[in-house]
């Protein structure tokens, strides 16, 4: 199959037009494809991922700060599942003229404990503050990159104008040398792969 250019949850830089894009559910397969290509788990046999219902307050966010900015485009991509009759934050595909583009679900961790968010702290904000109590989300089992803070509770959070250094963003901020957790690969630029819709599993 011919390969097609994905960008992926490139939402708060050069994010598009969700009125000039066509919109359709995704494949946890294409979410797959992209965690992949990075190796975040140390292990990747170590690691399992499935797409599941939620409950927000059952989740600690690990950042604390919300900027504004991106929390206007946040309730702008509620505002897309809500016309497209798509519950939030299943995979959604974006079809521009140009390129495809992957809005995966917020990504969170489980273990013995707690769950913890690893991506998707504005979706999950802005969802919580439209009264939405439960979610989409990748669920992620298995060995993770060194937490860079401690979860906290939702009400720790703070809304931002603009971004802080990121000794602010966690509590008891610590540098880990996987620093870069699963939001800097959903916001990384366009990866080129081929596109397989005939993989979808229910848990991999």
């Amino acid at each position: 199959m011919q390969a097609s250019l994905i960008d992926v949850n490139h939402m708060y830089n050069d994010f598009p037009l969700l009125s000039a894009a066509t919109l359709s559910d995704a494949d946890l397969s294409d979410v797959l494809d992209v965690l992949h290509s990075t190796p975040l788990c140390g292990d990747g046999d170590l690691c399992r991922y499935r797409i599941e219902e939620v409950s927000i307050n059952d989740v600690q966010p690990l950042c604390i700060n919300v900027i504004q900015g991106r929390l206007k485009k946040a309730f702008a991509l509620l505002e897309a599942y809500h016309k497209a009759n798509m519950q939030p934050y299943l995979p959604m595909l974006l079809h521009h003229k140009e390129f495809t583009h992957l809005v995966a679900p917020p990504v969170i961790w489980e273990n013995a404990k707690h769950l913890v968010l690893l991506d998707g702290t504005h979706r999950l904000y802005a969802a919580r503050a439209s009264g939405i109590s439960k979610i989409k989300a990748l669920v992620v089992n298995g060995m993770v990159p060194a937490l860079p803070g401690d979860p906290v509770d939702w009400k720790r959070l703070a809304e931002v104008c603009g971004p802080v250094p990121i000794h602010q963003r966690f509590e008891n901020y610590r540098y880990t040398k996987a620093d870069i957790l699963y939001t800097d690969i959903f916001n990384s630029s366009r990866v080129r792969r081929k596109r397989s819709r005939s993989a979808e599993a229910p848990y991999v």
